[in-house]
């Protein structure tokens, strides 16, 4: 297989003019689509902003590339949130067997981790490798450093314009399938550049942009000494200012030198708006029920402290029952409510949304498509795993992954209003829209299976 530290960005050959296929993105979505579509005497060209392809695929799980999830497909749709209908059929004809039995007839095993699925070899440059090595063998020429400027739909295909380390070229496209992400990882060669040419130059519909599986920022924190401590099963929910709750979790949290941070937190981030108030349940008990073991201990051990107590009872690491019982002041009723309901404000950046410019939005609204990112915005970009928001979801068929009002272009990943929960879910999305956009460009083409 390639050695994933090749020097991709000196590879140097003369563009054509017109490609039958030219895809937008060298992450997980745009090399899952070109492993799926042998070319033959068609002409393929895979456009990478960065000098190297999947970047963030090799981010991934920790660098291990927790590629989908274990389990009937079936149960896939529910952690997807609003998107959970437009991709429920999706998922089900390019489900997680799928991916991993195409891995398999690439060389690739996979290994069940808690019901997450990683490459056997725990390495995500083995994932990447292979879908870039079957793209190369169907007939894809890679350019890196080449960043899309622009996008001009004619009546038969669209005119590309390029910057190729900086020689501006334009290059037209019989099919075009865009698969160049989000915001997250921005260093990835995910920053926003092409949501915003979609609004521009197609009047693609864009919902907001927001972070998703971060952790979630909040108001004074008082666990920095906790940092690396984790527990296994916490509840943890989110509440709006006013209204319904957000959402509720049950899983791992950490505590990291500044935030929550684990599954629990990650999937809710998700859900978090402006002024909502993160809520932690560290024990399945109500406060009452807590309130009266606390009596009961102590009337046992009155020499014990309150924190030996919180430890004793409630099986809680010794370093959070002692934050808990100082936190508590040694007020048991306290320490109860500290148990049962640990509240916090939480600090949501805003979205960063945009629209086609119009004579009444000035160039320095933040709802312009030029509009810069807003520094706390951008800051959370830097850690979170995905970016929720994107193209609108009925802005495509999610049959074949085309977009309802641009013939012969396609969409697939993060680029769309689809976002996942953590757990290997938003790489499944990734294969479950490449294939399809893959299968559709195919029987567009005649191109046979």
């Amino acid at each position: 297989m390639r050695n994933s530290h090749s020097p991709y960005d000196k590879s140097r050959f003369p563009l054509r003019d017109t490609y039958d296929v030219v895809i937008i993105g060298a992450g997980a979505a745009g090399l899952m689509a070109a492993s799926s579509l042998p070319l033959g005497n068609f002409t393929g060209l895979h456009v990478e902003h960065c000098a190297r392809p999947g970047i963030k695929l090799l981010m991934s799980g920790g660098g291990r590339c927790n590629i989908t999830h274990e389990g009937s497909v079936k149960d896939f749709p529910a952690h997807y949130g609003l998107a959970e209908k437009a991709v429920r059929r999706l998922l089900y004809r390019y489900s997680n067997d799928s991916l991993t039995d195409r891995l398999r007839e690439f060389g690739v095993e996979t290994v069940n981790e808690e019901g997450r699925i990683f490459p056997a070899s725990m390495k995500a440059e083995t994932v990447l490798n292979a879908f870039l090595s079957a793209a190369e063998n169907n007939g894809f020429a890679f350019t890196y450093e080449t960043e899309l400027l622009g996008i001009e739909e004619t009546e038969k295909d669209y005119l590309l314009t390029l910057s190729v380390r900086g020689d501006r070229r334009t290059v037209r496209a019989r099919r075009l399938l865009l698969a160049g992400g989000g915001l997250s990882y921005p260093t990835s060669g995910s920053d926003g550049s092409l949501h915003r040419i979609l609004v521009r130059d197609l009047d693609l519909p864009v919902t907001e942009l927001r972070p998703s599986l971060y952790p979630l920022p909040i108001e004074d924190y008082p666990y920095e000494d906790l940092a690396g401590l984790s527990l296994d099963n916490v509840t943890v929910s989110l509440y709006p200012k006013e209204g319904k709750r957000l959402g509720r979790c049950t899983g791992p949290l950490l505590f990291t030198h500044e935030a929550f941070s684990g599954p629990a937190i990650l999937n809710l981030s998700r859900a978090a708006e402006p002024g909502a108030v993160l809520e932690i349940q560290y024990v399945p008990l109500e406060s009452a029920a807590v309130r009266r073991r606390l009596a009961g201990a102590a009337s046992r051990n009155p020499k014990a402290g309150l924190p030996r107590l919180l430890r004793e009872e409630f099986g809680l690491p010794h370093r959070l029952a002692q934050a808990l019982g100082l936190r508590a002041s040694g007020s048991p009723k306290r320490a109860a409510a500290l148990l049962t309901a640990d509240r916090f404000p939480v600090h949501v950046p805003p979205a960063l949304v945009l629209s086609a410019p119009s004579d009444s939005t000035g160039a320095g609204s933040p709802s312009t498509a030029d509009s810069p990112i807003h520094p706390a915005t951008l800051a959370a970009f830097r850690r979170a795993m995905v970016t929720a928001g994107g193209v609108d979801r009925s802005a495509v068929s999610f049959r074949t992954m085309e977009a309802v009002a641009h013939p012969r272009l396609y969409l697939a990943g993060e680029i769309l209003d689809v976002d996942g929960e953590t757990g290997g879910y938003n790489l499944q999305f990734a294969w479950s829209s490449a294939s399809a956009a893959a299968e559709s460009i195919r029987g567009s083409l005649g191109i046979r299976p």
